[in-house]
């Protein structure tokens, strides 16, 4: 796994909610720890003595700062529709990553299939590219 995302373009930071010691535990169970430069987790997420987790776009901007990364330079590859559309408002590109919320299809209205295609109009206007997997986005390898 580890090699496969040091085939994704650019630097890679890990931004979690998660505390320090249970991101660096997925890391790890994953393979993927040398393909993060730098982890931010819930710990660091904290501007002006006020913690401000995703999907603060005061936080957002900090950490592009703090990287000297221009947002349109920055992808944000997200499980979560409310973290990508603030990325978004600060100039960063989105990547949904959709295979986690497959049970939303279900609580929506209409069939399945008509589920998909209002959950990807909503994501794909505005938000960028949307991917079952990071392996799918890999293989794209277009953001």
């Amino acid at each position: 796994m580890n090699e496969r995302y040091r085939r994704l373009p650019g630097r890679k930071f890990l931004l979690t909610n998660a505390r320090t010691a249970y991101a660096d535990s997925v890391l790890k169970a994953s393979g993927r720890s040398r393909a993060v430069r730098r982890r931010y987790s819930s710990e660091q997420m904290q501007l002006h003595g006020r913690f401000r987790p995703k999907p603060s776009r005061s936080m957002l901007r900090m950490l592009l700062a703090k990287e000297k990364v221009l947002p349109a330079h920055a992808v944000l590859i997200e499980d979560n529709l409310a973290n990508l559309k603030s990325a978004r408002a600060v100039g960063m590109r989105g990547v949904h990553v959709r295979g986690y919320d497959r049970g939303a299809e279900r609580t929506t209205k209409g069939t399945p299939q008509q589920a998909r295609a209002s959950a990807q109009h909503r994501c794909l206007s505005g938000i960028g590219l949307r991917v079952e997997s990071v392996t799918q986005l890999i293989r794209r390898r277009r953001f």
